[in-house]
């Protein structure tokens, strides 16, 4: 509405009009050009926030599980990894060298046989007692 303002100030040679207008016009296309490109970066700012409240936390550091880097497996000598699933700790074959058929084994499962082969060498407390009086 306002161009045909500007067009109307032209033909009729009123000048001052015109520059006025034409003025205007400027001013509000810089001005609608500055909030296109805060809008823009709003927006950009916005998805970012969103993408990184939604990402997966990055840490540096290695997860605390117990028997990392303890075991081997028999079928194809590789190591074995943890992975957490649901809550739970489970153990499984790398299987970098070769495709192995071994299964996931949850740790508890792990840590019940590592107790069982622990007690079968551990002196007992009285042994343990006499052998400490005695050094």
């Amino acid at each position: 509405m306002i161009e045909v303002a500007a067009a109307l100030s032209g033909i009729l040679q009123h000048w001052t009009d015109l520059f006025i207008i034409l003025a205007l016009l400027i001013f509000n296309a810089i001005v609608g050009f500055w909030q296109e490109h805060q809008a823009a970066n709003a927006v950009f700012d916005r998805v970012q926030e969103v993408m990184t409240q939604k990402s997966k936390p990055k840490t540096l550091q290695l997860k605390p599980y117990l028997y990392r880097g303890l075991f081997r497996c028999g079928e194809c000598g590789c190591f074995f990894t943890t992975e957490t699933q649901k809550g739970h700790n489970y153990l499984r074959c790398t299987k970098r060298v070769s495709a192995c058929t071994q299964k996931y084994v949850r740790e508890e499962a792990i840590a019940t046989q590592v107790d069982r082969a622990i007690e079968r060498v551990t002196l007992e407390a009285a042994l343990a007692d006499q052998m400490v009086r005695e050094a």
